[in-house]
């Protein structure tokens, strides 16, 4: 009678897969048995990277589905019984289907016989392989728990980084982590107005990740980034492993600052759900006001495109209510109010003189800005060497857990302040190329924005137009806007020509030309 058999191999990491040998070595073992009984190998099912204490595995339910469709298979053959499970009550209900189609488990370890201690021995590996599962398990969780208490990230790579040389180190994934920076610092200043439109941002800018992978994000993942910001912002911690906020060893991409209004946000209002038509068509909307009623005007396409995409007011009992204008008209008028901004050099070159004197006072404030956080992370250092000295003091259970909570909270603290007294820099340089920026905005605010990004376009409206523009829909065009405050105050503060001196004294003036004098 001929024995037809199936050889299962199993091995529970990616790693092993790729690194390891692991299923060539089980597959060898098997065929040697099974080739030393005589039987008849039918197929050969290896299983990937997938760990025994799933009951549901690929290759296994394939391997199950061929037996029961064969009907004349004898023995599944498995290197060790671990390879077949590792979790007992799995084990018991894969066997149970095995004998149910008339198969039995074989392997090179041994065997067991159907007798009393047969079955006693056959429950006792079982249970012995899963107690390895589960002390291996443990023994990598707390290697993981170790090795992020030192400052190192050893679980998934957070996206805008990439893996470095250093094992459980990332660094920032260049151009990828740059957009997710300025997604970040838009979502910490107000400037997007949905999950969606954050990720729509993304999604336009056609990024990769490090492993070549087209990223694509949804709302969904914009919530859990922002969520893990703590990481960007050069932080670790594992709440559910009672690991506090931690300097990571990785560098941040933005700011302790960042994180903060952030934070902030999470815990307060949410920001508003998206809204269908707030895209690159109507980057205007929100910000153009009725001529009427002065309240803002929506937009939206009413036919197929952009020849019928209108503003219009929709505020019930508006005089201009359903009064459409057509969008490219709106966005015309808009950009001759932008094309008609001009910076003059002389006002160029004092808006320069300014801003060093402004950045120069920053840079100063900056020694007094450091000495306070010094004292305050000396101070939480004192106040974390008491607590510690009252959590050896204290019996109490509960009295321990809430010290070491409260160590916790002032240990994240102390690490937060560490964080921002690296993060002063008085670097002459940085205020040059901050200065040129916001300049070459100034100087062409309307080539920024023809060209920009929905975000970057409505960034500028609010740089160089505060307040909301009211638009006369019968004329089709903007009411004259007040000049721009920065505009207004370079004019204020630019100097006065030089050789005109002010007057001094009460007396009137008179002037400087000779006059004659009449005969007395």
């Amino acid at each position: 009678m001929n024995i037809n058999v199936v050889i299962y191999c199993r091995v529970s990491s990616t790693k092993q897969v790729k690194e390891g040998n692991g299923l060539d070595s089980q597959l060898i073992r098997c065929k040697k048995y099974a080739q030393s009984q005589g039987w008849n190998i039918s197929r050969v099912f290896q299983e990937e990277g997938v760990s025994g204490g799933k009951l549901n595995r690929p290759s296994l339910d394939a391997m199950l589905n061929y037996i029961e469709k064969s009907g004349n298979i004898n023995f599944v053959v498995v290197d060790d019984y671990k390879r077949w499970a590792r979790h007992l009550e799995y084990y018991l209900v894969l066997k149970n289907k095995l004998e149910l189609l008339g198969c039995k488990l074989a392997s090179p370890s041994g065997s067991f016989d159907d007798s009393p201690e047969g079955n006693a021995l056959e429950h006792m590996q079982a249970v012995l392989s899963q107690l390895e599962r589960q002390q291996n398990a443990r023994q990598v969780t707390n290697r993981m728990k170790a090795r992020t208490e030192m400052g190192f990230w050893p679980y998934a790579v957070f996206p805008g980084y990439k893996p470095s040389p250093e094992r459980g180190i990332r660094e920032p994934d260049g151009f990828f982590a740059s957009i997710i920076k300025e997604v970040l610092e838009g979502y910490a200043y107000g400037h997007f107005t949905s999950y969606e439109e954050m990720a729509r941002f993304v999604n336009d800018q056609h990024v990769t990740n490090y492993r070549k992978k087209k990223v694509v994000f949804d709302g969904d993942h914009i919530k859990c980034l922002i969520k893990n910001s703590w990481y960007h912002a050069g932080f670790v911690q594992l709440k559910k492993r009672e690991v506090p906020r931690i300097q990571g060893k990785h560098k941040a991409i933005i700011s302790t600052d960042v994180l903060e209004l952030i934070e902030a946000r999470q815990n307060g209002k949410a920001i508003p759900r998206y809204r269908k038509n707030m895209n690159q068509h109507f980057p205007l909307k929100g910000h153009v006001l009725c001529s009427c009623c002065h309240k803002p005007m929506t937009a939206s396409f009413c036919g197929k495109g952009d020849k019928y995409a209108y503003y219009y007011c929709k505020t019930s009992g508006c005089e201009m209510y359903s009064s459409h204008v057509p969008h490219n008209k709106v966005h015309d008028e808009f950009e001759s109010l932008l094309i008609s901004l001009e910076l003059p050099e002389p006002l160029k070159d004092h808006a320069k003189s300014v801003f060093d004197r402004v950045w120069k006072k920053e840079m100063a404030g900056l020694n007094d800005k450091r000495t306070e956080y010094r004292t305050q992370i000396n101070q939480h250092s004192n106040q974390i060497n008491k607590l510690l000295d009252e959590l050896m003091a204290t019996n109490s259970q509960s009295v321990k857990t809430a010290i070491g909570k409260r160590i916790d909270e002032v240990t994240s603290t102390r690490e937060i302040l560490s964080r921002k007294l690296n993060e002063l820099s008085s670097s002459g340089s940085e205020a040059d190329t901050v200065f040129h920026k916001v300049i070459d905005v100034l100087e062409n605010p309307f080539l920024h924005w023809k060209d920009g990004s929905l975000s970057i376009k409505q960034a500028i409206q609010r740089i160089i137009f505060p307040s909301p523009l009211i638009l006369d829909q019968k004329e089709k065009k903007f009411r004259k806007p007040e000049k721009p405050l920065f505009y207004r105050l370079i004019e204020k503060l630019k100097p006065k020509k030089e050789g005109l001196v002010d007057p001094i004294g009460i007396e009137p003036t008179t002037s400087c030309m000779p006059c004659k004098r009449s005969p007395s």
